[in-house]
């Protein structure tokens, strides 16, 4: 796998100095710079062997501004343009390539036999990665001997341990132990479940886990604070301009099809608990909120015409844009609620006024991996998406979320 991987990432550059000579009395120093620093990039961090999604596509996104910058600024725009878009293009072909016939499949162990075994399976299945699934009971003979134990994962090949039995003998953890230092990875059914599916298991969570657990940096990484806002602020106001014309067509639009203001505002739960006055435009028919449903759903026909086409196209959103530079909310964070209903859930789900720890945003990790809801049962579920968003921000997964919600709008999927 490692050679043709090699030989696929080659053909790239080759492909790419090719496509350069082409154009050899245009091109310039700069760009050669260009292919050697991308080279590098990728021999350091090769996006091919790289586990996680979230760090795969950060150095995709790196090597690609970098291209793009270099080769549209040192060459004439068409040639430019023409140049990268060959490139990104083999780029996408060849990862599909490779995730299709390529892809190292890994191999699991399962130890212990517990009432999660079965659930264990389910999320082994619905991950994909593993060709093999192996199982031994707490008290087989080959964990507890340190020699046939190195031979079963050499002999097998096995890259992660699922543990679901705690109540180990002490030889069998010392084993575990010796084989977790060579790089195997090692989970209990709690942190399997948050790794396959980006979820916090509102099951295991107490008050003493979330004190000593690990993640949850935006708490106290005040660069990473700093960082995230002044993002926000200059996407903010990138958006916002390159949007005006269609800010302003839509409120004439609202302002023409149904009688009301043009924008809707609503209390919202803010970070730290804080009410703030939530905008948008309105998409809705004017209505007496005690006589209908707290939810609004798709066929809902308070929804006006208009209004399902910016509910679709998340139109109706973009005067949140001053909500983000005034402070009260960020581009990625958990959808910020009615407080009516946020007092409500505070009330009957445990947890919940932990995802307002952190300020709401125009998208979010839940919004992105699951579908509108309109049940206090649909935001349980939410909630373990937000969790682990909180727990594991970082600018990574802030890409990886906008990215996602970009689709989302394109393919008309929003609600």
């Amino acid at each position: 796998m490692i050679n043709e991987i090699k030989v696929l990432t080659m053909i790239k550059f080759l492909l790419y100095l090719v496509l350069l000579g082409m154009f050899r009395n245009s091109m310039t120093n700069i760009v050669v710079v260009d292919v050697a620093v991308t080279m590098v990039i990728y021999y350091l961090f090769n996006s091919y062997f790289i586990e996680r999604g979230i760090d795969k596509l950060l150095v995709i996104a790196f090597v690609n501004i970098i291209n793009f910058i270099i080769t549209i600024n040192s060459l004439p725009l068409t040639i430019g343009i023409t140049i990268y878009t060959l490139m990104f293009l083999y780029q996408v072909l060849s990862n599909k390539f490779l995730e299709k016939h390529l892809a190292q499949e890994k191999s699991i162990l399962i130890i212990g036999e517990t009432e999660k075994k079965p659930e264990a399976l389910k999320l082994i299945e619905e991950s994909k990665d593993y060709k093999g699934v192996y199982h031994l009971l707490k008290d087989d003979l080959s964990l507890s001997n340190e020699e046939g134990f190195m031979n079963f994962i050499k002999d097998k090949k096995i890259q992660e341990i699922l543990i679901l039995d705690k109540n180990l003998e002490k030889q069998v953890v010392t084993n575990i132990l010796n084989v977790k230092v060579t790089g195997i990875k090692i989970y209990n059914y709690y942190e399997f479940f948050e790794y396959i599916r980006g979820q916090l298991h509102l099951e295991e969570l107490d008050e003493k886990k979330l004190l000593f657990d690990h993640g949850f940096d935006v708490y106290h990484n005040q660069f990473q604070r700093q960082l995230k806002r002044t993002i926000d602020i200059i996407l903010a106001i990138s958006v916002a301009i390159a949007v005006a014309p269609i800010v302003v067509i839509a409120a004439i639009i609202v302002r023409l099809e149904s009688k009301g203001p043009i924008l809707f505002k609503q209390d919202r739960m803010g970070e730290g608990n804080k009410v703030f006055k939530m905008i948008k435009f309105r998409s809705m028919k004017l209505h007496d909120e005690n006589a209908h449903s707290k939810y609004a759903g798709k066929t809902d026909s308070r929804i006006t015409n208009f209004g399902k086409i910016m509910r679709k196209t998340r139109i109706d959103e973009l005067p949140q844009l001053w909500n983000v530079i005034k402070g009260e909310m960020s581009f990625v964070g958990p959808r910020a609620e009615w407080v009516k209903l946020a007092n409500e859930y505070e009330k009957n789900i445990s947890f919940f006024p932990l995802r307002h720890t952190v300020r709401p945003g125009l998208t979010g990790w839940a919004q992105v991996n699951y579908p509108y809801g309109a049940s206090e049962e649909d935001m349980k579920k939410k909630l373990m998406y937000d969790l682990y968003y909180v727990k594991h921000q970082t600018a990574g997964i802030d890409l990886v979320i906008l990215l996602k919600t970009a689709g989302v709008v394109f393919l008309g999927k929003g609600q």
